[in-house]
This record gives structure tokens, C-alpha cells and sequence, in this order.
């Protein structure tokens, strides 16, 4: 399998669990916790979480030039705007989370939004401010 699929199966596995998140939990606080304490702290990163953990995809940023480029080789590829939303759907929940756990996965997330015509949707009004079909995240 190659490095993208590889990205893009993490970033699925991770959706998986995001979707029970918002829809079956409804994004209560005590299923906030549980959730990050098995997909988002470095504590779960070894614990039994389905696979679906974001250090799995930071630590596959790292391995690509330490993280400070792409998600694979050195341009973009469907990897980099897959991992870009996963991870702008966590900083929506848990940003200061991110910020502090993750900094590679949100320096990547900074860099894509920055990229021509990413950066004007963004600022479009075609953007949704809530991006699930019961307004929460």
C-alpha cells in the first residue's frame, strides 16, 4: 500500500470514530473526553483505539521531511487536503488540544489553508461555519 493510502486509511478510521462522536454521542462532554483520551492524548496513541488515533498520522507527517511539507513526497497530494480536514474537524472540538498534542498535524493544517484557492474558499461564504447536519462541531 502506498504512503497516500496508507494517510487516507488513518484519516478514515479516524472518521469512523468522529461520526459515533457527533451523532451518536451528540458531542456530550463526558463522550468528548472518553474520545480524546482514545484518538487524540498521547496516552491512547497505545492503548486500544481501533486504530483510529491522530499520532498515527502526525507520526507519518514527521516521517516526511519532519513534517514541515507535505503528508507525502514533496508535493500535494489528496493525502494532504484529506489529513486538512480531519484535522480541521478536531480543531473545532479541540483546539487547545491539538495545538499542545499535535503540532505537526496543525502545522500542516496552517500550511494547506494557505495554498491558493484553499485560502479563498476559507474565506468564502460557501465555507459552513457547522459542518455536521446537526450543527455540532
Amino acid at each position: 500500500m502506498g504512503m497516500v493510502d496508507m494517510l487516507m486509511d488513518g484519516v478514515e478510521s479516524i472518521r469512523c470514530e468522529y461520526v459515533g462522536l457527533i451523532y451518536h454521542d451528540q458531542l456530550s462532554d463526558e463522550a468528548k473526553s472518553a474520545y480524546w483520551q482514545q484518538h487524540g492524548s498521547k496516552e491512547g496513541a497505545n492503548a486500544r483505539n481501533k486504530g483510529a488515533h491522530l499520532d498515527y498520522l502526525e507520526q507519518l507527517l514527521a516521517r516526511n521531511g519532519g513534517g514541515n511539507g507535505c503528508a507525502v513526497g514533496g508535493g500535494l497530494t489528496a493525502a494532504d487536503v484529506c489529513v486538512w480536514e480531519i484535522v480541521d474537524l478536531h480543531l473545532r472540538i479541540f483546539k487547545e488540544q491539538m495545538e499542545s498534542h499535535h503540532p505537526l498535524l496543525v502545522a500542516h493544517h496552517k500550511r494547506i489553508a494557505e495554498l491558493p484557492g484553499i485560502r479563498e474558499y476559507l474565506a468564502s461564504p460557501a465555507r459552513l461555519e457547522k459542518v455536521n447536519n446537526n450543527n455540532l462541531g
